[in-house]
């Protein structure tokens, strides 16, 4: 999962839901310097390439990746609430092996590209200040 930060003249370009542990309300509505939360995972570690200097500047962005510990201790809530964000009909695909694919692979990518990433290791809590 991917969350990035910025200011509302950027809407437009990607939308999203929160995880569980945020709270939209620490957040400022208006219409100038409004704060978006976009989650996805469908977001390419590249993304920086499609702003400018000016934008990025704005855009606060952090990867969510769960620690191999993270995934084997919780795997069971973890795909309790899959659904939250993503209302999936079939996700038997989704398994131990295929979360900690992902995670780690994310968590490469990240370090490629310079991407800020939260890592999730003993809770899912995650405090983000935009």
């Amino acid at each position: 999962m991917m969350i990035i930060g910025a200011s509302s003249r950027l809407t437009g370009n990607r939308t999203g839901q929160e995880n569980d542990c945020f709270d939209s309300r620490r957040f400022p509505h208006g219409e100038n310097g409004q704060n978006l939360v976009i989650e996805g995972a469908y977001i390419p570690f590249n993304w920086k390439e499609d702003f400018d200097k000016e934008y990025l500047k704005e855009i606060k962005y952090y990867c969510l990746v769960m620690s191999e510990t993270y995934i084997n201790n919780h795997f069971n809530q973890i795909k309790k609430y899959a659904n939250i964000v993503e209302k999936r009909p079939d996700d038997s695909w989704c398994t131990k092996e295929s979360v900690l694919e992902e995670n780690t692979h994310n968590f490469e990518m990240c370090k490629r590209y310079g991407c800020n990433y939260i890592l999730i290791d003993k809770a899912y809590c995650i405090d983000i200040e935009l």
